[in-house]
């Protein structure tokens, strides 16, 4: 089933969640590149913004399978916060891996 555009996320997340996967890649479609540029404007590479935005994808559906879904029904908020704490992850062992790899010289 394809679904439009104007469907609420709330609506959306539900047929996923009942078995519709359809409903998901209709999400990722909707919000895949905002998402992708959220990333990029912190990590500034490109092969990394694309790793991480695949995670907060597999993120999400873990969420929604474990019934954890966005409070307010904003998915892309909450998509972007899931975001935000990856990059921030993402910089910490970035961080860590310089200072054992100078320490190591």
């Amino acid at each position: 089933m394809n679904y439009q555009t104007s469907m609420p996320d709330e609506k959306l997340i539900q047929f996923y969640l009942n078995g519709d996967p359809n409903a998901m890649a209709t999400l990722v479609e909707l919000y895949k590149d905002r998402v992708y540029r959220c990333i990029y404007n912190i990590v500034q590479d490109r092969h990394v913004a694309e790793e991480i935005v695949q995670e907060v994808f597999i993120c999400l559906i873990n969420n929604m399978i474990a019934g954890q879904v966005a409070e307010d029904g904003n998915f892309l908020q909450w998509a972007t916060r899931i975001a935000q704490n990856l990059c921030v992850d993402y910089t910490r062992k970035s961080r860590q891996a310089i200072v054992v790899n100078t320490s190591a010289a």
